[in-house]
């Protein structure tokens, strides 16, 4: 499964970035996270923004994807959303930074849960959704 993730909001380049390190730096995820930059077509005006791409073939690796990208987006100050997209099924997920901010520990965890249900088209009881 390849899962890619877009940060839009203030200063999302640097905070890019900043995710970029976050995730390559969490064990399970060492030489899965890689960057595609984002293409301007010939004569379109504007920029593409780059995104975060993570594959999640090992076992354990959707987990740990969504467990690191909401301690970190748990920290971000601004306004702050990361926009998760499961290729080839389309599937998109969107959380902000303030929506996190007021979370408990569980709460943390179950929102991780429920974000990797909906990436991977199944409910967080682990039920294959049909």
């Amino acid at each position: 499964m390849l899962v890619e993730a877009a940060v839009t909001g203030d200063d999302s380049g640097r905070h890019l970035e900043n995710l970029v390190k976050w995730l390559r730096a969490d064990p399970e995820l060492q030489g899965l996270v890689t960057v595609r930059r984002g293409e301007v077509p010939s004569g379109a005006m504007g920029t593409l923004a780059d995104v975060v791409q993570v594959a999640l073939a090992p076992a354990g690796a959707g987990a740990a994807m969504v467990t690191a990208l909401v301690s970190w987006l748990r920290y971000r100050t601004g306004d702050v959303k990361v926009t998760l997209t499961r290729k080839g099924a389309e599937r998109r997920v969107e959380i902000t930074a303030n929506r996190l901010r007021q979370l408990d520990g569980p709460q943390l965890q179950a929102l991780a849960g429920d974000l990797l249900a909906q990436l991977e088209d199944r409910d967080p009881r682990g039920d294959t959704r049909r």
